[in-house]
């Protein structure tokens, strides 16, 4: 899906997985039903006049997470098919939302190189922080272990490599009405990225600000990865009113685009087509 907004910006959804299957209490602990529901991982490819910028880089290939078994050896062949629309070399900002696997786990190749040799990786200082801090425990087992092992094969190489550029917590101007903002909560350092006027966007890039539209109906429905659950939730209420009152397009890395409005019990989703 190609989205072209009223200014000289794109958008395109280059899905890697479009059926990551997950029991519903396993994403949502407090969340009263049962069953199973079934993401998404997306990243977005925007184009300016000047600058060709991914928005996350997926779970990659054959990466080996024993301890987190959603994102463990993976084959969805996502690098060949950003690859169909932009070479790697021709990106010249990569936006991290956060460093969980399923987002940066792309950043470099098979071989440990970084995928985008040419790029500015903007990632969240307290992102750095905390996975540095993970590896740095050096965990033996578990999710942890999953975590420290993506420092290693994803995130140090494009460190060491003079890449990243680390955010602060100011808003980064992207020029064309591009910016990255934070939106913590999900995790301390998580980003966003929004096209369109301050206030009034005309699309959002959001991470993981929602992982499911079944969190429209309580947007206090914690992710099980929710580092701050009720931060998170305030940052999924400023995200939805602002959506809401703008109309612009929702864009999330886990179920497909479309648009926030208000409803009885505070927020509705009307999907678009993919």
């Amino acid at each position: 899906m190609t989205t072209h907004l009223r200014g000289p910006v794109t958008i395109e959804r280059i899905v890697e997985l479009d059926d990551w299957p997950f029991d519903v209490r396993e994403m949502f602990p407090a969340h009263p039903g049962a069953g199973r529901i079934s993401l998404a991982i997306a990243t977005h490819l925007v184009r300016t006049p000047d600058r060709t910028v991914l928005v996350d880089a997926g779970n990659g290939d054959g990466r080996h997470r024993p301890g987190l078994p959603a994102h463990h050896l993976l084959d969805a062949g996502y690098a060949a098919r950003l690859a169909e629309r932009v070479a790697p070399e021709e990106i010249d900002v990569v936006v991290c939302s956060h460093l969980h696997p399923d987002h940066c786990g792309g950043l470099t190749t098979g071989d440990g190189r970084p995928a985008f040799p040419r790029a500015r990786h903007l990632v969240a200082w307290a992102e750095l922080a905390w996975l540095g801090a993970v590896h740095r425990s050096a965990p033996r087992a578990g999710a942890a272990e999953g975590l420290a092992r993506t420092w290693c094969d994803s995130v140090a190489p494009v460190l060491d490599a003079g890449l990243v550029e680390p955010v602060d917590g100011d808003d980064v101007d992207l020029g064309h009405g591009v910016w990255v903002r934070t939106a913590p909560g999900h995790t301390p350092g998580h980003l966003v990225v929004e096209i369109g006027p301050p206030g009034a966007p005309e699309a959002v890039i959001s991470g993981d600000v929602l992982h499911h539209p079944l969190q429209f109906d309580d947007l206090a429905l914690a992710q099980a990865g929710d580092a701050d659950p009720a931060g998170a939730a305030r940052t999924r209420h400023d995200l939805c009113e602002r959506l809401a009152r703008s109309g612009g397009l929702l864009l999330p890395s886990h179920f497909g685009p479309g648009h926030v409005h208000r409803a009885s019990r505070g927020f509705g989703y009307r999907p678009v087509g993919c």
